[in-house]
């Protein structure tokens, strides 16, 4: 991403250094549909910028490696294992493509075979955990969900994925960073983490607004 955006990042940081803790040691498990390179590249913004808060983030985007070895599905038990055990919190982010791959696996009467996985396999192997959780009401506690509002409607959303908290990015980024960093902040780091948003929100933004240029729906 852009590296103006980065360095109005760290200026905040500096600024402001107790901010810098206000997503520190949290795990955050983002799943997402590859949809395409300029999806990912969007999707890498915001886990950049999580990073930037000291949040602990795992993306398939940066496990290729280790997904190939391990495999989609070990690999997700293994990243959705630290997350409850940390108390952290499973960001699930809705496209085009994510939304149709849940109506794909609500579908199905039984798991499907190894041979059948596409590229996107990782956010399907996911599927087989996550929505029998929202399925038994279970969900509340560890996942919340969001989209990038320019490329998804938020009304896309599956109303089954709607128990817990659903946010549109980035018009409620800030809102989305106060959930992640949970019941812990306090006045001060509130407003420290509105000015992180703000400019989080523009880079966002215009990443998102290129991915639609180039890849319309």
């Amino acid at each position: 991403f852009k590296k103006e955006a980065v360095k109005g990042w760290f200026k905040i940081l500096k600024e402001d250094y107790s901010s810098r803790g206000m997503l520190q040691g949290r795990q955050v498990l983002i799943l997402y549909s590859p949809d395409h390179e300029g999806y990912e590249r969007v999707v890498g913004i915001l886990a950049d910028a999580l990073t930037q808060l000291q949040a602990s983030v795992s993306l398939e985007l940066w496990s290729r490696g280790e997904l190939g070895s391990l495999g989609p599905m070990q690999w997700f038990h293994a990243q959705r294992r630290l997350v409850l055990q940390e108390g952290g919190v499973i960001v699930l982010l809705f496209s085009h493509r994510a939304v149709a791959s849940c109506a794909e696996w609500l579908g199905w009467k039984q798991n499907f075979p190894r041979s059948t996985f596409k590229p996107e396999s990782t956010f399907l192997a996911s599927l087989n955990c996550v929505l029998p959780d929202f399925l038994a009401g279970e969900a509340r506690a560890t996942y919340i969900v969001g989209c990038f509002e320019e490329l998804l409607p938020v009304n896309q959303i599956p109303d089954l994925f709607r128990s817990v908290p659903v946010y549109p990015l980035p018009s409620r980024l800030f809102s989305f960073l106060l959930a992640l960093a949970g019941p812990r902040v306090g006045h001060k780091q509130r407003n420290s983490l509105k000015r992180h948003a703000e400019c989080i929100h523009k880079s966002l933004e215009e990443a998102a607004h290129e991915c639609q240029q180039k890849y319309p729906s």
